[in-house]
């Protein structure tokens, strides 16, 4: 027995209703932001392995040691998640979450 859940998304994939092109889209659109999120953390890869090597370091401190580190790693990865870099890869991408 199989559970729907554990089966990939298809983001293709479109039923004929109006409730299933809204559907489609939210599909669409979070597997946009999924892919801009990985994009993200391999653009800010050194901020992110900086802050885990801090944190790692000093366990429970982290908060207080690793302020700064966590700081730049935040920054980078708005840089790359703004709604704004979210509609240029959108555009990039190719994709029109309209349901058309």
């Amino acid at each position: 027995m199989s559970s729907s859940s554990s089966t990939p998304v298809d983001p293709n994939y479109r039923d004929g209703s109006r409730e299933g092109r809204l559907k489609f889209s939210k599909r669409a659109e979070q597997h946009l932001r999924d892919e801009l999120a990985l994009h993200a953390r391999k653009e800010c890869k050194d901020a992110l392995g900086a802050f885990a090597a801090c944190a790692k370091e000093n366990g429970m401190f982290v908060v207080f040691k690793c302020r700064g580190l966590n700081n730049a790693m935040n920054a980078c990865l708005s840089e790359y998640t703004s709604e704004s870099k979210f509609e240029e890869w959108k555009k990039t991408r190719g994709m029109a979450l309209s349901g058309e």
